[in-house]
């Protein structure tokens, strides 16, 4: 369970049975602010992922996402760009320049 302490400028992980039973359901009222907690996980994580032999595989990988998403991101970009020109009547269909896009 996630609280706040009375400013509300900090946050910690606590047991929530102990917050919400009481003692008698935890006897066990540690709480450990959220950023200490969160370094401590991501820390412990990065040491058992970025490993030598798994470094180029997560590599590939990410480039593999980030190419997939920046072109689903370019179509969508696209696709608002043409709504926006469409909705404002900017489309001048000339005899001369004509545009072969619907709206």
């Amino acid at each position: 369970m996630v609280r706040t302490g009375k400013s509300g400028r900090y946050r910690y992980y606590a047991c929530a049975s102990h917050r919400l039973k009481g003692s008698l359901a935890c006897s066990n009222p540690v709480a450990i602010r959220e950023s200490q907690l969160d370094d401590m996980v991501l820390t412990a994580l990065a040491g058992q992922l970025m490993t030598p032999e798994r470094l180029p595989v997560l590599l590939s990988e990410a480039r593999k996402h980030q190419r997939a998403t920046s072109s689903v991101n370019i179509e969508r970009r696209a696709a608002y760009a043409l709504d926006a020109v469409c909705e404002s009547k900017l489309l001048m269909r000339t005899p001369q320049k004509p545009f072969s896009t619907t709206c």
